[in-house]
């Protein structure tokens, strides 16, 4: 996959993937671990990296001076809506308890469907 630098407004940088990229029919729910402050975040995406060169790049301004980020695990999807569900039960109370797990070294990548 071609990555690139691109830029969204004035001084705004965001990573641009291949048109490739854009056209595959995968969601991806990702978690992410502030570098700074150890505090991770969940979302979900159908373009995994420019979603964390928004994050990265301040673009995101719920997370805008909190990074920078690493990815810390990703989960894929066929479709968008299965990959909402995965995103709200992980922000869920027993989702969460399943969040520390991935996060205290369950392997990295996961695939479904």
């Amino acid at each position: 996959m071609v990555v690139r630098l691109g830029r969204i407004g004035p001084n705004r940088k965001v990573l641009k993937s291949s048109p490739r990229a854009r056209h595959s029919f995968m969601y991806f729910i990702y978690i992410l671990r502030s570098l700074a402050t150890g505090r991770s975040y969940v979302g979900f995406t159908k373009d995994l990296i420019q979603r964390l060169g928004q994050h990265n790049h301040g673009i995101t301004k719920s997370m805008k001076n909190r990074g920078p980020w690493e990815l810390v695990h990703q989960q894929s999807y066929r479709t968008r809506g299965e990959a909402v569900r995965r995103e709200r039960f992980l922000k869920s109370g027993q989702g969460r308890e399943e969040l520390k797990r991935i996060l205290d070294g369950a392997p990295a990548n996961r695939s479904v469907g």
